[in-house]
């Protein structure tokens, strides 16, 4: 059973910003499956997008922290809080 609930994220908050954040939540789980912490120029790499910039990016992590559905390990490397 996957740890991201598609519909954790409330329909109030930014539309880009919740798909951003649903998506890091996804590419941090797969590298939690695999026992590992997932470092910022990983996800910034696995979300290179058109329409998607380092900020937009920037800005999810931040908002994902404060929410507390991902943690900092280590500098720069996330996991999912569990």
């Amino acid at each position: 059973m996957p740890l991201v609930d598609l519909g954790s994220l409330s329909t109030d908050d930014d539309l880009l910003l919740a798909y951003i954040s649903q998506k890091i939540l996804i590419v941090i789980e797969e590298a939690n499956e695999k026992g590992e912490g997932l470092h910022f120029d990983n996800i910034m790499r696995l979300m290179e997008s058109p329409g998607i910039t380092a900020e937009d990016i920037d800005e999810s992590i931040s908002w994902l922290l404060q929410k507390n559905e991902i943690i900092e390990i280590e500098r720069d490397v996330f996991v999912i809080s569990s």
